[in-house]
């Protein structure tokens, strides 16, 4: 770090009440003598632990915080900052100078009302709150509810549950003093809440119930900044089936008490609508499509009147609604909405249903400003191609030449996770990642990750490698767990930064419909839906995956999990320039062009060898109609043969083979590959091997 950077003195001392003496909102000394507090949070944090700038780092991060801090005057902005650039330090350095504008009571904090933080993790959130509140007593808040992490932590009053499944919620005895369950009614007692991302996305479009706070002295104030850390998912599917409707019709029902003539007057009439403005025309549109459409189509505002729905009553209808069950019916209320919009999908599934799937619209309202910080934003259309958002400024020019990747092909195995079913596939993979591990020096680490299922398994079977191998970590200061990192599960990436080589056993994908329902509703020109009705007009479509669009959809949300993933490991030191390695198995080549687009002068190397382990468990593994070809079954006699002497007669008759069956085994190329290196080592001709001098029917297969 520059040693010429002066950090301040953020103190309360005579040069801030000096200050607070001149200031007034708006004086032009306002914003940067908190950015200079903010910058100097910064320098003191890189400075105490021995880090300096990348350069064009510190301007970056500059850039950012005056945008927070006031500067920036659209609503809704996306911070681009990539991992490990400083992204959590500068969200800490934010927080601390504004706590101590609430902790004064200065007309700042007046204007700004309240902060509004998500996070991902609860234990980020215990993180955050203790900081705020090292400032002044009671400033922040987390709204949270029962989870494994904070009952692991001693938030349960009992000390009896273990984790989340075995909270009995409000039939606890002591739920009226649990400070889980009681979390919410404190909301509104600090300047500084903080959310779960969960939490956030049920109300990303109507924050109300958390922007009011009384303050000490009484007053209503109203929380006017919302920072994110991450981007949440900002997709919403809005199914409708017969089942969801059926449920809704409980729901109305059920809510309240049917003796009190006035509440049973509206519930008859809410029922009564139901059926006829939702529930039939609903039975109308799903006879329609699945006569003109096979399990996929694109059900558009023609067809919808089609089949009867008439919007100025579903309109009526909503309002009823919405005054009848209030909050509980937000739900539906958005579904019909979007609804309206005229562009909904008819898929079959389990049941027919009906799926309108919409990006979700950050609040807005009543000065709210909002602030997503992102360290994969490029590769995620909701943000950058979305019209609500402005995106900042965010590249820093640094070089990624030490990223090499590796591109594994083969035929003879697959990883996904259906592949992964089987258990030739899970061998195949095991031995391929033992030839790998083999090749890497003993001092490096190793990060693999595969599939929550096989986790355990593939950890047992890597067991020679436990030691360079980089196991599940916990975020709860737990041990770490005997298992493999898994897709979706990695939680703390800072505790993966000892890492050098990335392996992904496998790609974390999720259903086709999925993609679908993202290409669709971040489709913010129309071309991804003008496709899908022209595919179905054309019956030329069965299936989403067939769709250009929803494989681009695909390809770009596993691009942007890949490059999140590899920056848990040493690529996260920017300032290091640690060789790293990454090794991907048969993977798209449109999600190896976006990474490597995204990291720009990586170095891209593809790969056909395999080891001949991967080709034997593969071929001992095959079956056909359920049962072991023979080839299969010689493969593994192979595996388990201690090498004594026995004749093929008695291969024949262990394995139950006659004597065609054994031929055809024979002729298999890794039975036969087998054999011929077993000649080379052995330096013997194909006589010796087949038949040894005493006894024209004795062998060494060896």
């Amino acid at each position: 770090m520059n040693s010429e950077i002066k950090v301040c003195d953020l103190g309360i001392g005579q040069k801030e009440v000096f200050r607070e003496l001149e200031w007034s909102l708006e004086s032009p000394h306002l914003l940067s003598d908190l950015l200079q507090q903010v910058m100097s949070e910064l320098d003191q944090y890189f400075f105490t632990r021995g880090r300096t700038y990348l350069s064009g780092q510190r301007k970056l991060l500059e850039h950012a915080a005056r945008a927070i801090l006031g500067a920036e005057e659209d609503p809704s902005v996306v911070i681009p900052l990539l991992p490990g650039v400083g992204k959590s330090t500068l969200l800490r350095s934010i927080l601390k100078v504004l706590a101590r504008q609430f902790a004064k009571s200065t007309d700042y904090a007046t204007q700004l009302g309240g902060v509004i933080i998500v996070v991902e993790k609860t234990a980020e959130a215990y993180e955050l709150r203790d900081l705020i509140n090292s400032v002044g007593d009671h400033l922040a808040h987390v709204l949270e509810g029962p989870n494994d992490f904070n009952i692991a932590h001693g938030s349960c009053l009992r000390g009896e549950v273990a984790g989340y499944m075995d909270c009995p919620g409000r039939s606890c005895p002591d739920a009226a003093t649990c400070p889980l369950l009681q979390s919410a009614a404190k909301a509104n007692q600090t300047p500084f809440l903080i959310l779960m991302h969960a939490r956030y996305q049920a109300y990303i479009s109507d924050l109300t119930p958390f922007r009011p706070w009384v303050s000490p002295t009484e007053q209503m104030r109203c929380r006017n900044l919302l920072i994110v850390d991450e981007a949440p998912a900002l997709l919403s599917d809005n199914r409708i089936a017969i089942s969801e409707i059926a449920n809704l019709e409980i729901q109305i029902s059920c809510l309240k008490p049917s003796y009190q003539r006035q509440t049973d007057y509206m519930k008859s009439g809410l029922l009564l609508q139901l059926g006829m403005q939702l529930r039939q025309p609903f039975h109308v549109l799903m006879r329609l499509c699945r006569e003109r459409f096979g399990r996929l189509g694109a059900v558009d505002a023609d067809l919808l009147k089609e089949a009867g729905f008439d919007w100025d009553a579903l309109d009526s209808f909503t309002k009823q609604l919405a005054h009848y069950a209030g909050c509980s019916a937000n739900s539906w209320i958005e579904k019909l909405r979007a609804l309206r919009t005229g562009r909904a999908v008819f898929m079959v599934g389990q049941e027919k249903m009906l799926v309108i799937p919409t990006c979700l619209t950050p609040d807005t309202r009543n000065c709210l400003r909002s602030f997503i910080l992102s360290g994969s934003a490029s590769l995620s259309p909701e943000l950058v191609s979305n019209p609500d958002f402005r995106v900042l400024e965010g590249k820093l020019d640094k070089s990624n030449s030490h990223l090499s990747i590796y591109i594994q092909h083969t035929d003879a195995f697959a990883t996904s996770k259906t592949a992964m079913q089987r258990i030739g596939n899970r061998k195949a993979l095991a031995a391929w990642l033992r030839y790998r591990l083999a090749q890497i020096p003993e001092k490096e680490k190793v990060l693999v990750v595969t599939y929550k299922s096989y986790a355990a398994e593939l950890w047992n079977e890597l067991s020679d490698f436990h030691d360079q191998l980089i196991p599940l970590q916990s975020d709860d200061g737990s041990p770490p767990k005997p298992y493999l990192p898994y897709f979706g599960g990695m939680n703390g990436s800072n505790q993966y930064r000892a890492a050098t080589y990335v392996i992904c056993a496998g790609l974390g994908r999720f259903e086709f419909s999925d993609y679908l329902n993202r290409a669709l509703a971040f489709d913010f020109d129309g071309k991804s839906w003008n496709k899908l009705q022209q595919s179905c007009q054309q019956n030329a479509i069965n299936d989403a995956s067939e769709l250009l669009c929803v494989k681009h959809a695909a390809n770009l949300t596993l691009a942007r999990d890949l490059v999140q993933l590899v920056f848990r490991s040493a690529l996260r030191n920017h300032s290091e320039a640690t060789p790293v390695t990454l090794w991907l198995v048969q993977p798209p080549s449109e999600v190896v062009m976006l990474v490597k687009s995204f990291f720009s002068d990586c170095v891209v190397i593809e790969s056909n060898e395999l080891p001949t382990e991967c080709l034997i468990e593969t071929a001992a593994h095959r079956t056909v109609k359920g049962k072991l070809t023979h080839a299969a079954q010689l493969l593994q006699w192979l595996k388990e043969w201690d090498g004594a002497e026995i004749s093929v007669a008695e291969i024949q008759h262990t394995l139950k083979m006659t004597p065609t069956q054994w031929k055809e085994a024979r002729k298999n190329e890794v039975v036969r590959s087998i054999f011929e290196q077993q000649i080379q080592s052995r330096r013997l001709g194909k006589d010796t091997l087949i038949r040894s001098a005493n006894d024209a029917d004795r062998t060494h297969i060896l």
